[in-house]
């Protein structure tokens, strides 16, 4: 009551220097602000603390502790309506809650795990916390072997002095002391380190190479190649006519593309295992920079689908212009099939999953032959029409109607720049940098106006330079306005940091836990069936499978019901930990996912790319059951 009735009477100044002198008073002192310290509690009990808008609870996620078990402690603050506390980063006032970890010898704690915190204003000042309520997880790691004399207490005690600053119209420090009782464990936890799940021994390359195959026709029908269909359709339907000589040159020209590419990112894959790195299928799409190369490169592309690259036919002689388009048609389609191998990769199909296993763990050698099969199963259909280019004559006759579905096909893949913009890169760098970017893509789309409007075949060397250097010059003092500053600090800033950081915490609104493998081994250590859905941002087939099953109200039912934790093992950035988790299982990319049952960890249960809630509720309930 003294710290409140002062705080009311004395400036904010002074009110921010009692409290942080109250911060650092011994305590014994602090029952003029929080309850006692508590005695100790019966093992496994959350403790509580109360303080003035506070009442802090300590809790632990294991029932009992075995030799090198992790766990986490809970820490929870509840303050009262309109009273917050502060992020570890509080802004520009505040101070972050504190806590301070009393362990039994041997045991070890990492640091707080700090929730998405709320940004706030009062008076020009912004500060970062939370209201309502807030859980400050801390991770503990028992010792691989338990001393004595613990052992013979028979359950090992934790103690913690928490310590916060809650604020609204003023300020008041708190304090509490808590502790909690574990019981030991003689049992060993349950290691996905030790554990196997697939035998890539057992296969062979030619096996591998054969699945590869199939895996990269069925590419072709994945969800994630959308965009791609445009292409292909505009392709197909521009050579319906043509003679089966130029069918077979440009089917040639797009299988070229199709196979180069696979042979790079095949070349790519082998030189950054020998550098010691980590990588999947579809790893570029876990680069912004990456990102941004294919939105821009997508935009552009669905501009020329809207008629801005149309040139007149009449405005050169003939000889020339069949040259020029000729020229134009055969690099065309090898770009396209270039394309289309990079839109389709940031997913992976049946057989196909399985085959990369075992070549992201395979020699050079093995890795290139695997590759180059999926690129040949992806061409295939083109091969085919390569061998018999008469098929083309059951497509539909070319039109004026081919405009209109080209326009059309144009705003698909303006689809997906939003796709990779709004649901790619703001996942990787945060929302304030995607928006700038969105900014710099519409500065783009106009230089490409500005070009393809003031420019022509018949345009003289000189306007050319001019169009050409003013819409550089657009170009490059937007991107230098709107994303330098971003460009240099946007992984620094505290709002994009607490947006990046905190992403995995965020998931938690939708019923699923962030993904790490402690989190995980700790739910198997307690008995509990666990589902795990390795997905990513990019992938298209992981967002098809989550819209139409895994949020559907039958399979969140069931996970529910029965109690099974989720775990959602987000891919969207590099993760080593699921990179690790993935080649276990054999595969090379998401999706994925993985049933664990509780009461036979080592027996996992794995789903295809391809799910049905039926599929999903049956395989469950074999978990359940499996013994």
């Amino acid at each position: 009551m003294v710290e409140r009735l002062l705080s009311r009477l004395l400036s904010p100044g002074l009110c921010l220097i009692l409290a942080v002198a109250t911060w650092l008073v011994p305590c014994d002192i602090q029952a003029v602000f929080a309850a006692p310290a508590h005695s100790a509690q019966m093992p496994g009990l959350t403790d509580r603390g109360k303080g003035l808008h506070v009442v802090a609870s300590m809790d632990s996620d294991a029932q009992s502790i075995s030799p090198g078990q992790k766990f986490k402690l809970d820490f929870r603050l509840d303050m009262d309506k309109h009273w917050h506390t502060y992020y570890k980063d509080s802004g520009e006032a505040g101070l972050p809650t504190k806590i301070e970890l009393d362990l039994p010898h041997g045991f070890s704690a990492g640091e707080i795990i700090w929730p998405k915190p709320t940004k706030f204003e009062d008076g020009g000042v912004v500060t970062y916390g939370y209201q309502g309520t807030v859980t400050l997880p801390i991770e503990v790691a028992a010792p691989a072997k338990f001393d004595d004399d613990l052992l013979k207490l028979g359950y090992a005690e934790v103690k913690a002095k928490v310590s916060w600053l809650v604020c609204s119209s003023e300020c008041v420090p708190g304090k509490a002391e808590m502790k909690i009782a574990l019981p030991l464990s003689d049992k060993q936890p349950y290691s996905l380190a030790d554990a196997k799940f697939a035998d890539t021994a057992g296969g062979t390359i030619w096996s591998s190479m054969g699945m590869a195959l199939i895996g990269g026709l069925i590419l072709n029908f994945m969800p994630c190649v959308l965009p791609v269909i445009a292409i292909k359709v505009m392709s197909f339907l521009e050579e319906a006519e043509s003679a089966p000589g130029r069918v077979r040159m440009q089917g040639l020209a797009f299988t070229a593309g199709i196979l180069s590419s696979f042979a790079v990112l095949a070349l790519l894959v082998i030189l950054l295992k020998a550098g010691g790195a980590s990588v999947g299928w579809g790893f570029q799409f876990q680069q912004p920079l990456f990102v941004m190369f294919m939105a821009v490169l997508i935009l552009v592309m669905s501009m020329s689908f809207f008629g801005l690259f149309y040139f007149n036919p009449g405005a050169m002689g003939g000889g020339k212009l069949d040259e020029l388009a000729e020229k134009e048609g055969f690099s065309g389609s090898f770009f396209k099939g270039v394309l289309a191998t990079v839109l389709s990769t940031p997913c992976t199909a049946p057989f196909l999953g399985t085959a990369l296993g075992f070549a992201f763990a395979a020699s050079p050698v093995e890795i290139a032959a695997i590759f180059i099969a999926a690129g040949l199963g992806m061409s295939s259909p083109y091969i085919l029409l390569m061998i018999n280019p008469q098929w083309l004559k059951y497509l539909p006759r070319p039109g004026l109607w081919m405009d209109k579905l080209k326009q059309g096909l144009g705003f698909v893949l303006l689809a997906t720049v939003i796709w990779l913009v709004n649901g790619v890169l703001s996942s990787q760098t945060g929302g304030a940098f995607a928006l700038n970017f969105s900014y710099f893509l519409a500065v783009v789309a106009f230089c490409v106006w500005l070009v393809a409007n003031f420019t022509d075949l018949n345009s003289t060397g000189e306007r050319r330079i001019k169009v050409y250097g003013l819409a550089a010059l657009i170009l490059g003092l937007s991107g230098w306005l709107l994303l330098s500053d971003h460009l240099s600090d946007s992984l620094d800033s505290k709002e994009s940091q607490i947006d990046v950081e905190t992403k995995k915490l965020d998931r938690q609104k939708d019923g699923y836990l962030p993904f790490s493998t402690t989190a995980l081994e700790d739910s198997l250590n307690q008995g509990k069936t666990c589902f795990v859905d390795f997905t990513a941002d990019w992938c298209q087939t992981c967002k098809a499978n989550e819209k139409l099953v895994l949020s559907t109200d039958t399979v969140k039912h069931k996970l529910q019901a029965d109690g099974i934790v989720s775990y959602k093992a987000d891919w969207t950035k590099q993760d080593p930990e699921i990179t690790a988790l993935l080649q276990k299982f054999g595969r090379a990319g998401v999706p994925l996912y993985v049933i664990f049952p509780g009461k036979a960890p080592d027996k996992p249960i794995v789903l295809p790319e391809i799910i049905t809630v039926d599929l999903v509720v049956k395989k469950l309930d074999e978990a359940r059951n499996l013994q």
